[in-house]
């Protein structure tokens, strides 16, 4: 077991003649830093949430499924903004967002096994771990590692799906403090009271400041970024609108091509804060 002296939970339950060996079953030394370090960063996470019994058998670094469009509009950042921490225990796999920086981003959710109809690894150049649920969405996440991906496949083909379904198939957050089920819309846990970013806030700072929706949704290096390239669209369309009003048409075209470029930025920002959001990020 791993102690955390900190957390009123009590140390996680770890099965480690399973978590500390390779795909072939061997203990390794290696194994078992990997995994020793991967737990003691999920640990504060995983505390409130784990149930009464329940295993960890394996942890692995990973990318959340993305669409095509946040793929286009982030280019190779998206591995970046999508990195995370799959923990699988004996009931689940549990979801961990995690910045680039490898911390935590604070939110959680599960894809329990009693609602998959399908889950396997897949992939001959780059590994990808497939969730089929019961009402026939997938979910693709990409793995990191040969040997996390070997033996992650070797513990997902001994996971029997649609064993006691919850008759909501799908992958759900869950309150990180009070580990119940959350549902889109909603700003806080209704059970304890955990506040959660918003998209309201998420459009206002996205409208108001230049880079504001990603500073508020945690993530710094696309605020500076947006907030650069924001700066120069409006100055350029300052400059624009100050030459139109002095008399020089093709000023007025300047301003209206960076004028239509800001919108762009914008919606792009408040796109990008939407989908965040939706991960269920603490407030705090």
């Amino acid at each position: 077991m791993l102690a955390n002296p900190q957390a009123a939970a009590g140390p996680l339950r770890v099965n480690e003649a399973v978590c500390f060996s390779d795909a072939q079953g061997q203990l390794k030394a290696s194994v078992e830093k990997a995994q020793r370090k991967l737990l003691a960063k999920a640990e504060p996470l995983l505390q409130p949430i784990l149930e009464s019994g329940e295993e960890v058998l394996y942890a692995v670094n990973a990318m959340t499924p993305y669409s095509v469009m946040e793929f286009l509009t982030t280019s190779w950042m998206i591995t970046l903004v999508k990195s995370c921490l799959l923990v699988v225990t004996h009931r689940r796999i549990l979801h961990l967002p995690i910045t680039a920086s490898q911390r935590l981003r604070g939110s959680i959710s599960e894809i329990r096994y009693g609602d998959l109809q399908r889950i396997t690894v897949e992939g001959a150049l780059g590994k990808r771990l497939v969730v089929q649920y019961a009402n026939g969405k997938k979910e693709r996440f990409t793995l990191y590692g040969r040997g996390d991906a070997a033996k992650l496949g070797v513990l997902v083909a001994q996971v029997t799906p649609g064993v006691e379904p919850t008759g909501d198939p799908g992958r759900h957050f869950l309150c990180p403090r009070c580990a119940r089920r959350l549902h889109q819309g909603e700003e806080q846990c209704p059970v304890c009271g955990f506040a959660f970013k918003t998209r309201q806030r998420a459009l206002f700072w996205s409208v108001i400041a230049p880079g504001g929706g990603y500073f508020y949704t945690g993530h710094p290096g696309f605020g500076i970024m947006d907030a650069l390239t924001e700066t120069v669209l409006l100055v350029v369309l300052i400059v624009g609108i100050i030459g139109g009003l002095n008399g020089d048409a093709e000023s007025w075209t300047m301003a209206g091509v960076m004028g239509v470029a800001l919108a762009l930025e914008k919606l792009l920002s408040v796109y990008h804060a939407n989908h965040y959001v939706a991960e269920f990020l603490p407030a705090g």
